[in-house]
Parts: structure tokens; sequence; C-alpha cells
């Protein structure tokens, strides 16, 4: 998948892109994946997945980078990007998600992950950041 990056891509192929990559990740750690790009009138949620009977909603933020060593987030950290109009609109769409999809409402947890990766290396990085 990661030849790819050698591409022009537009906003959304990168942003499909990185979601892909992300579902890869996730499977690779054990999710089930539930769904993908749900859309309500709050919004999108990015990936819907299960985890040990726990549903995990995952916004995903992407970051091409020339170089994945010494990446630090002491100075960045991406969770700051999720302002709280956002963080509303998520909730919101998880209601929504919830009274449609899972009428015995299993646990669940708010997740951004974070998929870095490195055209020249062709290599991802992924960090997952809990936001709730």
């Amino acid at each position: 998948m990661l030849k790819y990056l050698n591409m022009r891509l537009t906003s959304k192929e990168k942003g499909d892109f990185a979601e892909d990559l992300a579902v890869s990740f996730l499977r690779r750690k054990g999710y089930s994946i539930l769904d993908r790009n749900y859309w309500t009138s709050h919004g999108e949620l990015d990936i819907i997945a299960k985890l040990h009977n726990k549903t995990v909603f995952f916004e995903v933020k992407s970051v091409s980078r020339e170089t994945l060593s010494n990446v630090s987030y002491e100075t960045f950290d991406p969770s700051q990007n999720m302002h709280e109009r956002k963080l509303k609109h998520l909730f919101f769409a998880i209601q929504h998600y919830l009274n449609k999809k899972d009428p015995e409402k299993d646990s669940f947890t708010l997740k951004l992950l974070l998929v870095e990766y490195s055209k020249r290396e062709k290599k991802a990085k992924f960090t997952i950041f809990d936001l709730l």
C-alpha cells in the first residue's frame, strides 16, 4: 500500500489512504472493523471498531513527513487539534450511531489515531491518543 506514496494525491485521496493504513494497522492489533466513514447530520465517524466487547470510535488524522525518525510530541500534541466544537459533533454522531446500530449500548470510547507517513522512506507510524 505504501507504494502509492510516490503518486500525487488529492486531499480526499490522502485522507482515504491514511484511513486504509489505519484500518490495516487496527486489524493487526486485533480490532474488528464495524464501519467506516459513517455519516450523520452531525458529521462523519472515520472508523468504528470493536475490541474486547468495547466499541471504539477513531478519528483519523494524517501527517506526511520527510522522515519518521526523531518525531516528538512534546511541542506538538495532535489531540490539541480536536477543538470543543469538533468533539461536540463527534459525540452527537456517536450517539446517533449507538442508537441506530448498537441498541444494547455497549461501552465505548473515542480515540484519535494519528497516521504519520514518509514518502521517502515508504513507511508509516501510528499513534493512538485517548480523547475519552
